[in-house]
């Protein structure tokens, strides 16, 4: 299971993963989910927001390396 669908599995679906992290635009996520990437300024929030569902390194690999 990706990052993607332990999020929207958490939020029960991807409109709730951005409502949940305060986006207007409903279909933010979807477009993380596109592109395969969160932005690295979104990391921090949807970590604390998904309650520990995610890792920091689970959501960017390439900037939170394993510790």
């Amino acid at each position: 299971m990706d990052v993607f669908e332990k999020l929207e599995k958490h939020f029960g679906s991807g409109a709730a993963v951005s409502r949940a992290l305060g986006h207007k635009n409903r279909q933010t996520f979807n477009n993380w989910k596109a592109r395969g990437r969160i932005p690295p300024a979104e990391c921090p929030v949807v970590f604390r927001a998904a309650g520990g569902c995610v890792s920091l390194h689970e959501l960017r690999p390439d900037i939170y390396p394993v510790a």
